[in-house]
């Protein structure tokens, strides 16, 4: 979601004692606090009337945006903390994620890549408090498209992804040198797939979940 900064008053408005502040020529300059009646708060730099320059925004639930603001809007980097928990930092275009950046969730997870429309798009990385990191594409801060999951364990696999989760045509490789290539469905080895022992041994055929069934007849 964007983060328009709901409950700002521009203009005229801002005359009206929820600032303190100087004012010149009828309008409010420099830096200021202000305070208003939906409980945000913004402290930073002013140009007649509007934010602009550095400020933070704060709001009644707790959420908390710094950075430099241009006509009201955030504008390049800044770092907003949530009252979820969750953390951004990375650039802003009109108070919406845009750019590159980092969004690090109350969970441990920690995502970082490009943004756009405030969703990772493009080539990215999560980082899990499992351990496990993907490494590949995003459609909508979802793993979509060619990407690479590593698990803690040790195992690697790549392939396809839909929306997080990894399906179809993949390879992977487990951590005692075991490789298996084919068919993934719902995390399990399904359909044709050859896997591969360290030592040497294969077994190439048909699979069904995650178990070998035997050679294609």
């Amino acid at each position: 979601m964007g983060f328009a900064l709901m409950g700002f008053y521009s203009g005229p408005a801002l005359a009206a004692g929820y600032c303190d502040g100087a004012a010149m020529n009828g309008t409010l300059q420099g830096k200021q606090t202000c305070k208003f009646p939906s409980g945000l708060r913004y402290e930073g730099e002013l140009m007649r009337g509007m934010r602009q320059g550095r400020g933070i925004v704060t709001y009644k639930d707790g959420t908390r945006c710094e950075g430099v603001f241009n006509k009201n809007a955030l504008t390049g980097n800044a770092v907003c903390k949530y009252s979820s928990g969750n953390r951004y930092e990375g650039e802003f275009e009109n108070d919406v994620r845009q750019g590159r950046g980092v969004f690090s969730y109350a969970n441990g997870t920690r995502c970082e890549g490009t943004f756009k429309n405030d969703a990772i798009v493009g080539v990215g990385i999560c980082l899990f408090p499992s351990g496990n990191r993907y490494e590949g594409n995003f459609w909508q801060n979802q793993p979509t498209g060619l990407g690479t999951l590593s698990y803690a364990n040790g195992v690697k696999c790549t392939g396809s992804f839909q929306f997080g989760r990894l399906f179809g045509m993949v390879k992977c490789t487990l951590g005692n040198g075991d490789r298996y290539e084919g068919n993934l469905n719902n995390g399990q080895f399904d359909g044709l797939g050859t896997y591969a022992y360290s030592n040497g041994t294969k077994l190439e055929g048909v699979w069904r979940e995650g178990q070998f069934l035997g050679p294609v007849r």
